[in-house]
Formats: C-alpha cells, structure tokens, sequence
C-alpha cells in the first residue's frame, strides 16, 4: 500500500518539529506550569481522587445550576482550586 503524502512529509520534517516545539516552549515557559497543573486536575479526576459536580450541580460562585463545569486555579503549587461555570471561570483575554 502507498503511502499518503501527509505521512512522507512528516516524517521527513521531524527534527524540524521538533526544534520548533523546542524553540516554542522555551518562549512560553508559562504555558508549561499551567499545562502541568491542568494534567494534575484531569488525572487526579480519572484516578477518583478528585470528584467533577454531578450534572445538576449549582456553581458555588453564581448558583447557576447545571453548568458546564471547568477547574478554576486558586493556586498553582500548590495546586487547589474550585469547580465554577463556564461564565465564572476567567479566561484570559476574553
């Protein structure tokens, strides 16, 4: 079977990825705590150890109920945090 364009060209340009992967990182070494911490949260989810609201939650900050639900960042290191909507949940730049 032949293979499909896309998977030629990226194997071929592997090191480019990667240097610049590398080069992205080292620009944006605060994405890297925050990813770090936000795969803390998703595992510690998967793992039982920390427990989403049910569907029918109400959000502890406005009391709207059954919101979408996202981990709000009390603190980085280390981390804590609460369950708030969507609309409570700052975003940066929006």
């Amino acid at each position: 079977m032949a293979e499909d364009y896309e998977a030629k060209r990226y194997r071929r340009d592997r090191k480019k990825r990667i240097a610049a992967e590398r080069k992205w990182q080292a620009n944006n070494k605060e994405y890297a705590e925050k990813h770090r911490v936000r795969s803390r949260v998703t595992n510690a989810v998967r793992d039982g150890s920390k427990k989403k609201p049910t569907p029918g939650a109400v959000c502890p900050n406005c009391g709207r109920k059954g919101f979408r639900k996202e981990w709000h960042h009390i603190s980085y290191e280390p981390p804590r945090g609460e369950w708030r909507c969507s609309r409570c949940n700052p975003r940066p730049g929006g």
